[in-house]
């Protein structure tokens, strides 16, 4: 079923607080998109092609992400599913992702793990619902340099990288 998506640039709080004007990009429905935005900020939207969906689903998953300042952490998860859309915007051919994670635990060190209750990313875009941490919109997951390399992907997925989602947890700490 495609869907009319829009894609949108909202405030990247996974640079550094001296970085101004820093955006990261989102894909949603106008729906999603208006949910997210607060205080009645004006966002530009722009109308994309979705030219392929999917879902991906990975039970109990381990990841390390690697935040701004280098700083790793373990993630752990129970279930993992993402919706998936390979989306061109009239300029470029990406592959977003729209995650969710169940019983999602952050690992500071080998030991010691906890459950995230906020969030130091764009307000409003997670949320948590019956144990899963959730997103409400579409991150770009990856650009690809070309509409063949988008087809190839479609048809031979590559591993998804989380790191998209892990920066909406972390912002830029």
């Amino acid at each position: 079923m495609k869907q009319e998506l829009y894609i949108v640039s909202l405030p990247d709080y996974s640079v550094p607080p001296i970085i101004s004007g820093a955006t990261k990009e989102y894909i949603g429905t106008k729906e999603d998109i208006d949910d997210v935005i607060q205080n009645g900020e004006f966002v530009i939207t722009k109308q994309g092609v979705v030219l392929s969906e999917t879902t991906y689903y990975c039970l109990a998953a381990e990841h390390t992400f690697i935040n701004t300042y280098e700083f790793d952490y373990t993630i752990k998860t129970e279930k993992t599913e993402a919706a998936i859309v390979y989306y061109y915007d009239g300029k470029q051919y990406m592959r977003c992702v729209k995650t969710k994670m169940k019983d999602l635990q952050i690992g500071i060190d080998s030991q010691n793990y906890y459950k995230p209750d906020s969030f130091m990313g764009h307000p409003n875009i997670l949320f948590i619902e019956n144990g899963w941490l959730c997103s409400k919109l579409f991150a770009v997951e990856q650009v690809f340099k070309s509409k063949r390399d988008c087809l190839l992907d479609i048809n031979n997925p590559s591993p998804i990288k989380f790191e998209c989602f892990y920066t909406d947890i972390f912002g830029d700490g």
